[in-house]
């Protein structure tokens, strides 16, 4: 099903506000990449260029996507495992 949405997000089928695409970001690059780690991501948005958001995404979204991934601490606990991240998304 999460895979269904993101879809329809990415593509733009299913229209989402600037925030509600920054938060479902940040739980999809949480989900693939884990707690988000400064010696190995750096300090900008370069780490998550690669990823498809949204169909006309720009720099203040992987911006505010960044911003958002690093506030999501401990992947391995209940709130934030791969999983969880994937049913929040």
């Amino acid at each position: 099903m999460s895979n269904h949405l993101c879809l329809c997000i990415c593509v733009g089928r299913l229209p989402c506000s600037f925030l509600a695409l920054a938060l479902l970001g940040s739980y999809a690059i949480q989900s693939d990449l884990g707690d988000y780690n400064a010696s190995e991501h750096g300090s900008g948005c370069e780490y998550i260029k690669d990823f498809k958001f949204a169909p006309r995404q720009g720099d203040e979204l992987l911006e505010k996507i960044a911003e958002l991934h690093k506030t999501h601490r401990c992947v391995y606990l209940y709130w934030y495992t791969p999983h969880r991240c994937v049913y929040l998304y």
